[in-house]
């Protein structure tokens, strides 16, 4: 039975395999994937601290794998607190994973700022990213 409404977090212990893994087993059951900073950076850093060309190539190719598994199941939960510009340019990239909701907190503030709107299919994404950016600047 598929839960549309169940979001599964990719946690930041996760190697690029182990999400492959996962992604693949519960892609089928679940509505999406939530990733954030911390899985964002683990995987880079991850990538980064290979002790091989070969290990990292390795890794890379899961990364790459899960990202196009995942296709617009992705729930991006990041912090963007900084100006405006950076905030956009920053939506601007999360283009690139086909990310259907984002959310996040403003330093300071304790309530969350959900978007769901597919930035990759807004009619302009740009327009969708600076929308999101003053959704978040209302609450700060």
């Amino acid at each position: 039975m598929k839960r549309k409404n169940l979001i599964v977090e990719l946690d930041a212990a996760l190697t690029p395999a182990d999400a492959v893994h996962l992604v693949l087993k519960l892609a089928p059951h679940v509505g999406g994937f939530k990733i954030g900073l911390r899985f964002v950076t683990s995987i880079l850093a991850q990538l980064v601290s290979a002790r091989s060309d070969e290990e990292a190539n390795f890794k890379l190719k899961k990364v790459r794998s899960l990202f196009y598994i995942l296709n617009e199941k992705v729930f991006f939960d990041g912090e963007f607190n900084d100006i405006p510009d950076t905030v956009v340019g920053t939506l601007e990239t999360l283009q690139m994973l086909d990310v259907q909701v984002l959310s996040g907190y403003v330093l300071g503030n304790t309530e969350k700022v959900v978007v769901g709107l597919p930035i990759t299919a807004a009619p302009d994404p740009v327009e969708a990213a600076k929308k999101f950016a003053a959704e978040i600047a209302k609450v700060s």
